[in-house]
């Protein structure tokens, strides 16, 4: 009642009271509760007086802290009372309506008054403060509303991500850091993504890579990256625009998570084929390969995987080989995870049709690994450890390790596979290795001539 008082020094005097009990949380809600506080400190916010603007707006986004007077807010339609003290020509109303926006953002069911009141247009213009409390207070509120799925496209429209890009210019390392964010939220969206790239921040990223060491700015910008990544159009066009030095800065990186996804960009981009020509060159690879060497699925997984794409000359794959890619991929092998063992298991098949790799594959321990992975009870590694096993018995001179690996039984057993491309490649592994006379009584033995006459009524004619 007193706030409400005609006589401005007793309704000032009034609201502060109410402005600093609101501030203690014991009693926020208290007061938040209380029948018609709400409305009338949002009525209160539209007075011509300044002083009593001022403390009705310090009330409000003390009392924005709790639930239930939210609540009352969004059903009394405050976004646009909000969006009006936003634009008073006063600091501490400036202040006071940042601060309400971010309490508001955190709460998703209000995000869509921001839209539906232009609440959005008011917090990008406090973005553009010169006040730097302002700024981040509303830059934060603008990262909250850009991670709902549900808007990101309308963030997007209304201009959020240009005042992405304005913030992300700026010195100041936190709000590069919620620009990278919104950027990274907004990059999730397929529809945004080329729309991202054409935008100019991936420049922006690209510089702060190669100066920040802020963890959560590199995440957030190999995070995006990633994201940028996963359309077509964009695979070829973020190589032109010089992501891959930017990525291998980031490899470099102690953080896991960045490593992660800078892994992840590298697999996106290498599986386009236009980028497999010269981009992944020795500069680049030991990057590559010392991600192979990472504990995480995701890292081991998604390393290996560029590795299995980028390996489609006779160069790349001979590089790989003298950089020392070899062993770290036999050593996945061995990874708990399933994803990893494929992946590396691929790898294997394409480097090892270069007759320097199949050396350096038996040489570090790759034989046993995969003879015992033939048998896995996971289809597609079983099937692609079968056809690296076809490369390397293409090895002259390393036929005898074949037999001291004991592999020879697991080929008989997979002659009897209910698959006939494991049928078929462990016949023709056999056939690669009785080209050899001493492997030849090995094979009499071991595998039993009446089981190959067996296979020679067999429904595949590919195994005849």
């Amino acid at each position: 009642k007193l706030a409400e008082s005609s006589d401005v020094e007793t309704s000032r005097f009034a609201l502060g009271t109410l402005a600093n009990i609101a501030d203690d949380h014991r009693f926020c809600d208290v007061v938040a509760e209380k029948a018609g506080v709400v409305h009338s400190i949002l009525n209160l916010t539209q007075s011509n007086n300044l002083s009593i603007v001022r403390e009705s707006s310090r009330a409000l986004s003390n009392l924005l802290s709790s639930t239930a007077a939210q609540v009352t807010f969004l059903r009394e339609d405050g976004m646009g009372s909000l969006a009006n003290i936003s634009k008073q020509q006063d600091s501490e109303c400036i202040y006071n309506s940042a601060v309400a926006f971010r309490k508001l953002s955190a709460n998703i069911t209000s995000h869509q008054a921001f839209f539906s009141e232009d609440g959005i247009s008011a917090v990008r213009n406090l973005a553009s403060s010169e006040d730097r409390k302002v700024q981040v207070q509303s830059a934060a509120a603008l990262r909250d509303i850009s991670s709902n799925q549900d808007f990101k496209l309308s963030f997007a429209e209304k201009g959020g991500i240009k005042t992405a890009i304005e913030l992300s210019s700026l010195p100041d390392i936190d709000l590069k850091i919620i620009a990278f964010g919104i950027t990274r939220q907004l990059s999730i969206p397929m529809q945004l993504k080329i729309t991202l790239v054409d935008s100019g921040i991936v420049s922006i990223m690209a510089d702060c890579v190669t100066r920040a060491e802020h963890e959560d700015i590199l995440y957030q910008c190999a995070s995006s990256i990633a994201n940028m990544a996963e359309h077509a159009q964009n695979k070829v066009a973020l190589v032109h625009m010089g992501v891959v030095n930017c990525l291998v800065s980031l490899c470099k990186h102690d953080s896991v998570q960045v490593k992660q996804e800078a892994a992840r960009a590298f697999s996106l981009l290498s599986s386009a084929p236009e980028n497999n020509s010269g981009v992944f060159d020795k500069k680049v690879l030991p990057s590559i390969i010392d991600l192979l060497q990472c504990q995480e699925e995701e890292t081991g997984r998604d390393s290996a995987a560029t590795i299995s794409n980028a390996a489609t000359s006779p160069e790349t794959k001979a590089l790989v080989g003298s950089l020392g890619g070899i062993l770290p991929l036999v050593l996945l092998l061995a990874s708990p995870y399933e994803s990893c063992v494929k992946n590396s298991c691929r790898a294997l098949c394409r480097l090892n049709t270069l007759g320097e790799n199949k050396v350096l594959t038996f040489s570090n321990g790759g034989l046993k690994p995969l003879i015992r992975l033939s048998t896995s009870s996971n289809d597609d590694i079983s099937l692609i450890s079968i056809m690296v096993l076809c490369n390397l018995s293409t090895c002259s001179g390393y036929n005898d390790r074949f037999v001291e690996e004991n592999g020879l039984p697991t080929l008989k057993q997979l002659l009897s596979s209910d698959y006939y491309l494991s049928r078929k490649n462990a016949a023709m592994v056999l056939c690669n290795l009785t080209s050899h006379e001493d492997a030849q009584g090995h094979v009499a033995r071991q595998v039993n001539l009446l089981k190959l006459f067996e296979l020679m009524n067999d429904t595949s004619s590919e195994c005849r």
